[in-house]
């Protein structure tokens, strides 16, 4: 039962920890950001995320249809949601030349400008912090935050 226990306390200070970090980066930007960022929703910025990373080097981008897979969405609902994040500048969508069924997801300048600043808002406030840290004791957190993630890619799917 102390296993149970230790579980709950670590998962609710991931939660807490992602909230304090979300809420700091919320506060580190203007008015009108605050106000355009906080109508995303959270499977649109799931899936803005998605397509930044799964496109970081590919120039033309990722089809509807594996960007629904990967997500596990239905391509209908992944297609309203790119809709509503190209209609707001986020990301571009282009038919297949060969094939206008077909159709290619990119990411575009505004959303390319938001992942980046993202990115590197917390890269600042996490390197601060790791200067504070002993070396191994980041070696060690580093060995588990791997260890997690390795765990919940392999445990997608599996029903626990």
């Amino acid at each position: 039962m102390e296993n149970s226990n230790n579980g709950m306390e670590i998962c609710s200070r991931i939660c807490d920890l992602t909230d304090e970090l979300r809420d700091w980066w919320l506060q580190c930007q203007s008015r009108s950001q605050i106000k355009e960022l906080m109508t995303l929703t959270l499977s649109q910025s799931r899936l803005l995320r998605a397509v930044w990373r799964l496109t970081r080097n590919s120039r033309q981008g990722i089809m509807l249809r594996d960007l629904a897979q990967q997500l596990g969405l239905s391509s209908s609902a992944v297609s309203v949601m790119v809709e509503n994040l190209v209609q707001r500048g986020y990301l571009d969508r282009e038919n297949a030349s060969d094939d206008r069924r077909k159709v290619w997801i990119r990411i575009s300048r505004k959303g390319q400008d938001y992942q980046k600043a993202t990115a590197e808002f917390f890269r600042l406030k996490l390197e601060k912090f790791f200067q504070e840290c002993e070396p191994e004791k980041l070696d060690c957190f580093e060995e588990i935050l791997n260890k997690f993630n390795l765990y919940l890619i392999n445990a997608k799917g599996s029903e626990e």
